[in-house]
């Protein structure tokens, strides 16, 4: 059974997902939409002196010779560079409420939670909101203990034009760190020591 094949991870409470797991063919947060988004989607890792190894979920990242991959838009000469995990090095497991990707030492996984809803009009009010939250976890690890070098991990999207981006922190006190575009989609993790955004138009390069 092949494991290169989109899923949709829709939230309760609005029609969106974000859909992600078509090798070499993108995904990301969709609103309204009738099928996946056209984002490129990057949950990549590295160490100083090596190559960046990501998993294959942007534009170019799949199929013979990507690693050489030097035209397209989203995964082309910028990304020249980088080494995507080929399908015999990616383990995928589907779960209920789960899609987890382990290759490598990176693992990245995402989790829909469901459940009842309360009535709305009987309900409490804290319990319905949280019952309807549109968002979905996600969980990026890396296992560096083989390693004697620092080592890094990145979750990002490749906005492709859609829309301007802004970085939560400025709007949430310093008390979120992630990347929204207005009020449409966002992504945040606890500003905690060693998380940082990054909003640039040379990805390849920042990282």
């Amino acid at each position: 059974m092949s494991d290169d094949f989109h899923a949709h991870h829709s939230p309760c409470g609005a029609f969106a997902s974000f859909t992600v797991g078509r090798f070499g063919k993108g995904g990301g947060f969709g609103l309204e939409l009738a099928g996946p988004a056209p984002q490129d989607v990057f949950v990549a890792c590295g160490r100083a002196g090596e190559p960046v190894r990501a998993l294959p979920f942007y534009e170019g990242s799949a199929g013979p010779g990507a690693e050489a991959y030097t035209g397209g838009e989203g995964g082309g000469a910028p990304f020249a560079r980088w080494r995507p995990f080929t399908a015999r090095e990616i383990v995928r497991e589907l779960t209920w409420a789960g899609d987890a990707w382990r290759a490598g030492d990176l693992a990245f996984r995402l989790l829909t939670p469901f459940g009842p809803v309360p009535d709305p009009e009987f309900g409490d009010a804290e319990a319905v909101r949280r019952a309807v939250l549109p968002a979905i976890l996600a969980e990026v690890e890396l296992d560096n203990t083989r390693s004697g070098r620092p080592a890094w991990a990145f979750f990002g999207i490749g906005n492709r034009g859609e829309g301007p981006l802004r970085p939560l922190s400025d709007t949430t006190g310093g008390r979120l760190r992630g990347i929204a575009r207005e009020t449409r989609f966002g992504m945040a993790a606890e500003a905690v020591t060693g998380v940082e955004e990054v909003l640039t138009w040379d990805l390849a390069a920042a990282i």
